[in-house]
């Protein structure tokens, strides 16, 4: 079935991938990538004075896992039809913008307690 899939879909856009650029890897089998990205996301608590470097990592980041990211969970994982892959990447899609969009509106309020303050 993945070889059919592949044909299909090779090259698409993973928008799981994108959002998540810490778990998805994680979740797929790429360990490495996943905890590498994961200390990225970390790095600017540890390293503030390099919070640029490690934005423009994370965001070549997420656009590499965003266009191989359709190939990668292919690569990793065997799907029953292509209802299922579709499905698959639909909830890694959702979680992923759903989890973006709380991240987005935390940091909103703690940019507005700040200036507050």
């Amino acid at each position: 079935m993945n070889e059919e899939l592949r044909r299909k879909y090779a090259g698409k856009w993973n928008w799981g991938a994108f959002f998540l650029p810490g778990v998805w890897p994680l979740a797929h089998g790429y360990i490495p990538l996943g905890i590498f990205f994961l200390l990225v996301a970390v790095g600017p608590l540890v390293l503030p004075a390099f919070r640029l470097e490690f934005i423009a990592i994370t965001l070549l980041g997420r656009v590499i896992l965003g266009l191989k990211g359709t190939d990668m969970a292919l690569a990793r994982r065997e799907f029953e039809s292509e209802n299922d892959f579709v499905n698959s990447q639909d909830i890694w899609r959702n979680v992923g913008l759903g989890t973006t969009a709380v991240l987005a509106i935390l940091a909103s309020f703690k940019v507005a307690i700040t200036s507050l303050g």
